[in-house]
């Protein structure tokens, strides 16, 4: 029996004594790592010894290589007699209809490509084989033969060519903050107060998730449900969408999650890949299971960042900024995913950043390409957001010949500890930018790190130095409801068990949740179990996504150990003979007895046990909801060197000051910032999805696409702050995002300051070599 708790009307549920020296704040080294790093993870396509995927088919897709065109045939004769194979289905095969995209209802692709192909990639038909390498043979046997249609590729061309992706919607825009009763952007008249205005185009380019574990799953029918694997971010979600799919109710269908190598948004929803399993199943009358290649990973998965913006800022001549406009154009790829909202509801309500800046338009149009579809990737429009504006203060402050920190420093929002609401009518919870930039900048040495910059140029030194500033402001947990369900169980042997509707990927959510209810309860870490990705065991759950889970999934499991140990002191009442008000829990002992009589005590074991005997679990299931989402903020330094002969670019240093209030454990909360920047410094290095003039991804592999490695970074430097905010009992923001945004800006700021003398305004990215020349010549050959 679980219990649902108020802990409102248990006042004696806040008796726990505080304890001096909590494990919470501690750099506790993560419990799961060990496993990890000697016997490994426990990955989806590692699990081949489940009994109800015994005697599993496999399955192959077959794909479309044109980007565009209409199906006039396709052939699999040849693919279905070739050796082993179960089955070969086309969308016309197995009856599907279009299927109606989750932002746009006149797109309306199907699993299987009916009638139309609109990407490279895009799944046409599907083999079922006894192995996976007669899978892969038979599918690369089959033949599509589709007439070519013209192809729209570029972001800008989309709006205005009669080439339409997707034809019931009349045109390729799909999504526009016009729509939601936001103003259009006005004329020059918006700058006539500004003594000072310049304007850029800027591209956020297309890169792709690259999870080390591409996608996987696996499905059986037993005994009328719907069993299937899947390496996802959001079980829960995932459950919804194959009972949809599949025309079941969802507590027919069970998601099962194992351990998941990466997501970084990609594997947030769920593909035609995965849908189609069940399916398959019932065809083959077995079970079936999947595994993605490289390449297929490379361009199927939703892809991420696709903008274009173009920007004008304008002010007064002492640095002040006063206006500022952002146009977006949002490239959703071939139909209407994740990728479509991501600007009109993430870029431009942080469109203002950190800065007073009183007068800011923005418009934000999302358009169809013959391109992989967009999704969430790490920061999820808010990278685009934070990009836009401090490109835009570089611009400024080189207009006006002042010091980019400098010109940033006059425009900061001052420090607050009430909600702050923007030009663009977003909310802030606290922060102290100023704060941020100035720890940041002491530590980088910034004004010894100029001086050198200043040597360096009069001495026409070879290597050039540049220093890139940018303070940063991001949403995390922004998706109502804003809750997150957790559960506690203490069995008889005094372990407890954990249960999340969190989907960790890496972040330590193990250690993590752990630490919160031994901080509560006194049970050691070492003691507890977390369990996750189940549906049958967690059936209510939001995932990990967004920099949700500290702030609210953790937070859940705070409220249920309240809430626990307020169940067992009313248990332990009754074993004491005592009124629960009298009752206390000795945290460092993890003992309940009544007060100022210790000797006589129970323990977490013996209240189960008792719980047990009385037909009872001692337990709590609980659903935590936030006040709102938080704002995590902050400011990064990077320096890089630039060969002004090769263009090269090297990033030697680069100094973070995240905050993202109370940590919990600096230990992960520096990891999650190392991988930010990883990720953040590569999209501003050498990361891009391209396509030749055709439509075919040129970037499939890792050999193309320039992924990035520890060769390519500094070690990173990390400087402490915490500003807890009040919208959670823990004080915590999100921060597996923040490193990302905060170091893309800076970074490519960097580059691009390196060689500002030869007269380089701008340079797109990734700043690659070849760019980089390119930038360099043309500036100095005028």
């Amino acid at each position: 029996m679980w219990h649902e708790f108020d802990s409102a009307s248990h006042p004696s549920s806040l008796q726990c004594r505080a304890v001096p020296g909590s494990i919470l704040g501690n750099r506790v080294v993560r419990k799961e790592d060990p496993r990890f790093l000697t016997v490994g993870g426990r990955y989806l396509d590692d699990c081949r010894d489940i009994p109800e995927l015994a005697g599993a088919a496999f399955v192959a897709y077959v794909r479309s290589d044109v980007a565009h065109g209409t199906i006039t045939s396709i052939d699999v004769d040849d693919a279905a007699a070739m050796p082993g194979v179960l089955g070969v289905f086309t969308a016309a095969s197995l009856g599907l209809d279009p299927v109606p995209a989750p932002y746009n209802p006149a797109v309306t692709p199907g699993l299987l490509a009916i009638d139309r192909v609109r990407w490279v990639g895009e799944p046409v038909a599907v083999v079922v084989a006894e192995s996976a390498v007669q899978a892969a043979d038979a599918a690369a046997a089959a033949f599509v033969d589709a007439d070519p249609l013209p192809v729209v590729l570029d972001i800008d061309e989309a709006l205005t060519t009669t080439t339409l992706v997707h034809e019931p919607v009349g045109s390729n825009v799909v999504f526009d903050t016009l729509a939601l009763g936001i103003p259009d952007l006005t004329g020059d008249e918006f700058f006539a107060e500004c003594e000072v205005t310049t304007s850029g185009r800027f591209v956020n380019q297309r890169v792709a998730p690259c999870p080390l574990e591409v996608r996987s799953s696996a499905a059986a029918w037993v005994e009328g449900r719907l069993l299937q694997w899947v390496s996802t971010q959001h079980a829960q979600g995932v459950r919804d969408h194959l009972a949809r799919i599949n025309g079941v109710t969802p507590d027919a269908v069970r998601v099962i999650t194992p351990d998941v190598g990466g997501g970084f948004g990609a594997k947030i929803g769920v593909y035609a890949e995965e849908l189609l399993l069940g399916r398959l199943a019932t065809e083959v009358g077995r079970p079936v299971r999947w595994l993605e290649t490289r390449r297929e990973s490379m361009i199927a998965l939703g892809h991420g960042r696709a903008q274009v913006q173009y920007v004008t800022i304008g002010g007064r001549r002492d640095g002040t900024v006063t206006h500022y406009r952002l146009r977006v154009l949002q490239d959703a790829g071939a139909s209407a995913e994740t990728g479509v909202v991501l600007a009109p509801f993430f870029t431009r309500p942080m469109a203002a950043g950190v800065y007073a800046i009183a007068n800011i338009e923005c418009r934000t149009t999302s358009v169809l390409t013959n391109t992989t579809p967009t999704v969430a990737y790490r920061g999820a429009g808010r990278p685009e957001a934070t990009a836009a504006i401090e490109r835009a203060m570089d611009l400024f402050a080189g207009e006006l010949g002042m010091d980019p920190a400098e010109v940033r420093r006059r425009n900061l929002i001052p420090p607050f500890s009430e909600p702050h609401t923007t030009a663009v009518d977003q909310t802030y919870d606290v922060g102290d930018y100023e704060g941020a930039l100035d720890r940041v900048l002491t530590a980088a040495g910034y004004d010894e790190l100029r001086a050198e910059q200043t040597r360096r140029r009069v001495a026409g030194d070879r290597v050039q130095l540049g220093i890139g500033v940018s303070v940063y402001v991001e949403i995390t947990g922004g998706v109502a409801p804003f809750a997150e369900d957790a559960a506690i169980e203490v069995r008889d042997d005094g372990r407890a068990v954990i249960r999340t509707g969190t989907s960790p990927q890496g972040q330590g959510h193990e250690t993590a949740w752990s630490m919160i209810a031994s901080a509560r309860t006194g049970i050691p870490i070492e003691d507890m179990d977390l369990v996750w990705g189940d549906t049958d065991l967690v059936p209510q759950g939001g995932g990990t996504m967004a920099s949700r889970s500290l702030q609210q999934g953790g937070a859940a499991v705070d409220q249920a150990a309240e809430e626990l140990v307020a169940l067992a002191i009313a248990r332990a009442a009754r074993d004491l003979e005592a009124e629960p008000a009298d009752v206390v829990l000795d945290v460092e002992t993890a003992r309940f007895h009544v007060t100022g009589t210790p000797a006589v005590s129970r323990s977490w074991a013996d209240l189960a046990g008792a719980a047990a005997a009385d037909g009872e679990a001692l337990a709590i299931a609980t659903r935590f909801t936030a006040a709102g989402p938080t704002f995590p903020f902050g400011a990064h330094v990077a320096v890089a060197e630039v060969d002004v002969e090769t263009g090269q670019a090297r990033l030697v240093r680069h100094i973070t000051c995240d905050d993202a209030g109370t940590r919990l454990n600096p230990l992960i909360v520096e990891g999650q910032i190392h991988g930010g920047v990883a990720q953040g410094a590569a999209q501003a290095l050498l990361e891009e999805v391209r396509y030749d003039d055709v439509g075919n991804p040129i970037t499939g592999n890792f050999a193309d696409y320039g992924i990035i490695t520890a060769v390519e970074l500094p070690s990173i430097e990390t400087v402490p702050m915490e500003t807890p905010t009040p919208r959670n009992p823990l004080g915590a923001k999100g921060i597996g995002e923040s490193g990302t945004i905060g170091s893309t800006p800076a970074v490519h700021s960097a580059v691009i300051d390196a060689v500002a003398h030869l007269g380089v305004r701008h340079i797109d990215m990734p700043t690659t070599s070849e760019k980089v020349w390119r930038a360099i010549r043309d500036a100095t050959s005028h």
